[in-house]
């Protein structure tokens, strides 16, 4: 099977981490994929690396704004993604793909260059939107609706995704799919031990204001008022600029706490902030699903998260961490619960069998593999 792949950005993020693990079960599975990614990047930059073919560097936009004046610039911005659509489907058309697969809820050009080309459309949904980034879909949820319901094949990366965007979508169309982070057979079966030479807790993922970074910060300086002997690691950078990591820091200042908070950047490789960590804090109130709770999960990290979004999905409170519903108080209390834990091992070791029960490779890639059958399958039927 022949798929072309559509993604939105051309950082190394959640998404396009699950894209590239996608990739590369289905080519296992002898699929030949090409990715259309906007702009270079890393994500192109890991797709060159790991011989998959791809087509960068054309511009279109989303199906998403923030502002009065982001909309005021859509009919410029669709203009551009039209040229820009002319000229992917004669590179596209040249690959002769079986199905078209968008990766976001934010990318129409998918769906319009499936129509033009006479193929299958499949829509990945991993964000909430106005929740999670704080965007707003141009035509709003009815446009959505009508959009979803006229793709082949539409994904949700929770029940929380789907409970939210997905009611009005044709039932027979529906498929919820969490994503695989790690293959089955990469995961320990060793709980993890707490270092308390700082206990660290980390937090990772783009830096914006819906993730809850603030209240972490808020609940560090409450915990440093009981306990000196922590550290908090934030691993990850701002979208267009340095402007909200400065607001993050200088909170950190003014609450006495700039040596107990380390600010990374953004780390390519994960393993080594979960390695120097004890505990992770998914601190974002409307999380579409979470890659890195599943990440430090796998590596035998319990996790302090919001209740809310799909968090409650994947963290069981008191079994592989805790939940909290709102205050840094709160907050501060569970971290101090967790540092004092007799039972952190058995917390540890029930993360990592989360992780195995519903996060693996293998059971991703067989539900994703499925779906593109069951896609492929009806076409057939239908030109037939």
């Amino acid at each position: 099977m022949r798929i072309v792949f559509i993604t939105h950005y051309q950082d190394l993020y959640g998404a396009n981490k699950s894209l590239l693990n996608t990739i590369v079960v289905l080519q296992a599975k002898h699929h030949q994929c090409l990715v259309i990614c906007p702009r270079e990047g890393e994500f192109s930059a890991v797709l060159r690396e790991k011989q998959i073919d791809q087509i960068s560097g054309y511009y279109f936009t989303g199906l998403d704004y923030k502002s009065t004046t982001d909309l005021i610039k859509v009919p410029y911005r669709f203009l551009l993604s039209l040229i820009t659509l002319k000229k992917l489907t004669k590179k596209v058309k040249r690959f002769d793909p079986d199905i078209v697969y968008s990766n976001s809820s934010v990318i129409w050009i998918g769906k319009a260059l499936a129509s033009v080309i006479k193929r299958p459309h499949i829509w990945h949904i991993r964000e909430f939107g106005l929740e999670d980034y704080g965007f707003k879909r141009i035509g709003g949820q009815p446009l959505f609706n009508h959009m979803l319901n006229n793709s082949s094949a539409v994904i949700a990366i929770s029940k929380a995704i789907e409970a939210r965007l997905l009611k009005l979508v044709n039932p027979k169309l529906k498929h919820q799919i969490y994503n695989g982070i790690i293959a089955e057979s990469e995961l320990s079966s060793i709980s993890k031990n707490p270092t308390y030479s700082p206990f660290t807790f980390c937090m990772a993922g783009l830096l914006v204001a819906g993730k809850g970074y603030e209240d972490a910060i808020k609940a560090m300086a409450i915990l440093c008022k009981r306990n000196a002997n922590v550290h908090l690691l934030i691993a990850g950078k701002g979208q267009g600029g340095d402007n909200y990591e400065n607001l993050l820091k200088d909170l950190s200042t003014s609450l006495g706490i700039s040596n107990k908070v380390t600010f990374t950047g953004y780390i390519k490789d994960m393993a080594t902030i979960y390695q120097a960590s004890d505990c992770l804090l998914m601190c974002s109130r409307n999380e579409g699903l979470g890659r890195v709770t599943i990440e430090a999960m796998a590596k035998g990290l319990p996790v302090i998260g919001f209740k809310g979004g799909a968090t409650p999905e994947i963290v069981k409170h008191e079994s592989n961490g805790y939940l909290y519903k709102g205050s840094p108080e709160e907050l501060a209390s569970y971290m101090q619960r967790i540092i004092s834990c007799p039972f952190y091992s058995s917390l540890s070791l029930n993360a990592i069998n989360t992780v195995r029960e519903h996060f693996t490779l293998d059971s991703y890639s067989s539900k994703i593999n499925s779906v593109l059958k069951e896609v492929q399958s009806c076409c057939l039927i239908k030109t037939t």
